[in-house]
């Protein structure tokens, strides 16, 4: 048996007061996994995250900046998978994360990272046509 699992998670926000700051956040994320055993599956995932900051209209400009990053990551999972909940394991093998930041008084920067690191994710399934919804909490 084959399982999928797609998961996309977008945050926005905008806080207005004498300035304006703006965040919004991004995350999708694909996992495919065969059955191995009885209720316990492997397979691989992929993930991107998108991070934007913005703050403005403060009078010091060292406080008003702009951040953007992204990073992709890929690696391999094991998981226990039951029509109602699932509990699964990953390693990212590589992660690449690009981060830049801008500022009023130093200019544009820019950083890139790689490295591995792990997820475990903990989630509850609701049938609904068909499919299964429901929420997930994931520790990275």
């Amino acid at each position: 048996m084959f399982y999928t699992s797609p998961s996309v998670l977008y945050y926005s926000g905008l806080r207005s007061r004498s300035s304006k700051d703006e965040d919004s956040y991004l995350m999708y994320e694909l996992k495919a996994a065969v059955r191995v055993y009885p209720d316990v599956y492997v397979g691989a995932l992929y993930q991107v995250e998108n991070e934007y900051s913005k703050t403005s209209g403060y009078s010091s400009s060292s406080l008003n900046n702009t951040s953007k990053s992204e990073r992709a990551s890929y690696g391999a999972n094991i998981g226990f998978v039951t029509p109602t909940y699932h509990i699964i394991a990953s390693y990212f093998l590589k992660s690449e994360w690009d981060l830049s930041t801008t500022t009023e008084s130093a200019g544009t920067n820019s950083y890139k990272y790689s490295g591995s690191g792990y997820q475990l994710d903990l989630g509850y399934k609701i049938p609904i046509w068909g499919m299964f919804f429901g929420p997930q909490v994931s520790y990275k």
